[in-house]
């Protein structure tokens, strides 16, 4: 049996710090030390202390790879739906909703500065600030 262990996401060197700083203040997830690593880059982990993103540079010396496949976004689990929305609203960063009622899951979509997609998943919530797209 497999487990979901981290994904590595390759940004521009000029938005590194960026990134790391979206994803530890959007997502609250934790800078965590990277042992022994000449690259640059970071290990951000979960409040159970999960690293499950590695942030790396994507560079002309380390390209991203055209055999890795067509990923179209990362998910996570959360509580709290207004709390996050509100959030995301006061850090400017616009969304998309949509509400599944077949699971009774709340969907929040937004990007990171890179552009990478990201969906929040909430379950048995209903946003109430704002009417599901």
């Amino acid at each position: 049996m497999f487990q979901f262990d981290h994904i590595n996401l390759r940004v521009p060197e000029t938005k590194l710090i960026k990134e790391k700083d979206f994803f530890c203040e959007i997502l609250s997830l934790k800078d965590s030390t990277r042992v022994n690593q000449k690259s640059k880059g970071f290990w951000l982990s979960d409040s159970q202390d999960n690293i499950v993103i590695h942030l790396s540079v994507l560079s002309s010396s380390n390209p991203i790879p055209t055999n890795t496949g067509v990923i179209d976004h990362i998910a996570f689990r959360s509580s709290n739906v207004d709390k996050f929305y509100d959030h995301l609203e006061e850090h400017d960063i616009p969304s998309s909703i949509k509400y599944h009622d077949n699971n009774n899951v709340t969907q929040i979509f937004f990007y990171s500065p890179s552009g990478i997609k990201i969906e929040a998943n909430f379950t048995n919530e209903k946003i109430t600030k704002k009417a599901p797209q």
